[in-house]
């Protein structure tokens, strides 16, 4: 990953930290008894640790029920006959999407938009929205959510 790259993905888990509230934050922060360290909070991608989905594979980098404010840090692989981790959908919370490899559709209310690497997505809570692979390739991509 080029250092572009690796700073837009900085900026991005930044973005995720913000746009998780201070209520969830001020909930989840006393209902938790962790002991925070650098070996629990520096998590790199661990190949032996990946869940198989119908499309790929996810790897969880941060679940809510680690963090603090109920974050989620996920990569999601798409490489199979289905094009999508599942049809576009809509849940209360916001939601962004970074794209690392591949190309990408992405739905958001009643457009689409083709998507390349290095690309941001966000999602409001509340509106339909979805991502799904263009073509034959692969996508790689970080799902970040409160």
């Amino acid at each position: 990953m080029n250092k572009t790259s690796l700073l837009l993905v900085c900026s991005f888990l930044c973005l995720g930290c913000i746009i998780s509230s201070e209520k969830s934050w001020a909930q989840n922060a006393q209902s938790k008894n962790i002991e925070y360290t650098i070996d629990n909070c520096v998590v790199p991608f661990n190949k032996n640790k990946i869940k198989p989905t119908k499309s790929g594979y996810a790897f969880w980098f941060l679940t809510k029920e680690f963090s603090k404010s109920g974050l989620n840090v996920k990569l999601s692989y798409v490489d199979k006959t289905s094009s999508a981790t599942h049809p576009p959908h809509q849940h209360p919370n916001d939601e962004c999407f970074f794209i690392l490899e591949g190309t990408a559709i992405v739905t958001i209310g009643d457009k689409e938009i083709r998507v390349k690497p290095s690309t941001c997505i966000y999602c409001p809570g509340g509106v339909l929205h979805g991502i799904r692979k263009a073509g034959k390739k692969p996508i790689k991509y970080l799902v970040i959510n409160n």
